[in-house]
């Protein structure tokens, strides 16, 4: 599956673990989990067409949030997996092929009820499905 081989990826890259260990969940943010962390979750996958014939391969927009109780965690963070994510290409270690990532937008925000900083990136990844 397409999200445990970008959990991997990200939580096997020595920045990340370094800032976040391997706090990297999926969808939601625990309530007790220690921060820095980051989670991530797909927001739409779509099949390629070529001349209206379907071929093996897919696009999934994947969103990832990082979560801190300073402002410049979350960045670091953040960049952490930047660095790792845009312009891969390769097989991840579930078998997914990736033919690419490309960060797509990204944002900064503070979540005033949880009282933690948090950015936002959307990738684009195409992969043979």
């Amino acid at each position: 599956m397409l999200e445990s081989g970008i959990q991997k990826l990200v939580t096997s890259a020595s920045t990340f673990t370094a800032l976040a260990g391997n706090r990297f969940f999926p969808v939601l943010l625990p309530e007790a989990a220690p921060l820095p962390a980051a989670t991530y979750q797909l927001i739409t996958t779509r099949p390629l067409y070529v001349l209206d014939e379907r071929v093996n391969f897919t696009q999934a927009r994947i969103q990832i949030d990082t979560w801190a109780s300073t402002y410049s965690d979350a960045k670091l963070l953040m960049e952490a997996i930047n660095t790792s994510l845009d312009d891969f290409t390769g097989t991840l270690t579930d078998g997914t092929k990736v033919l690419g990532v490309q960060l797509l937008t990204s944002s900064d925000g503070y979540e005033s009820d949880a009282l933690i900083y948090r950015c936002s990136a959307d990738y684009l990844i195409q992969f043979n499905s």
